[in-house]
């Protein structure tokens, strides 16, 4: 089952080219760098406030709620019982 993302985290990877190996894994790095800086302010005040902020869509939401879940299955390992149970476990994303 795939599906348009309509997320705001990922999106510049549809409209960029890298020239070399080193220059993608650098932006990988830095994208990725972003979203942890999200998870530690999630982890330091609230989902809700982090995604009213930034104006998080639904997918960046998912994408940021898994990422607090392995971080810190205790505190967020609710997260997974607030997800309809209609939403499948695995998703394909297209850019």
């Amino acid at each position: 089952m795939c599906r348009h993302y309509d997320g705001q985290l990922l999106k510049s990877f549809a409209r960029l080219s890298f020239p070399t190996d080193q220059a993608l894994i650098s932006y990988v790095a830095y994208v990725l760098t972003n979203i942890s800086r999200l998870a530690v302010l999630v982890n330091n005040f609230s989902l809700e406030k982090v995604i009213t902020d930034f104006k998080l869509s639904s997918d960046d939401q998912l994408i940021l709620e898994n990422i607090l879940i392995e971080m810190n299955f205790e505190k967020f390992g609710t997260l997974l019982k607030a997800r309809k149970e209609s939403e499948p476990k695995l998703m394909c994303y297209t850019l």
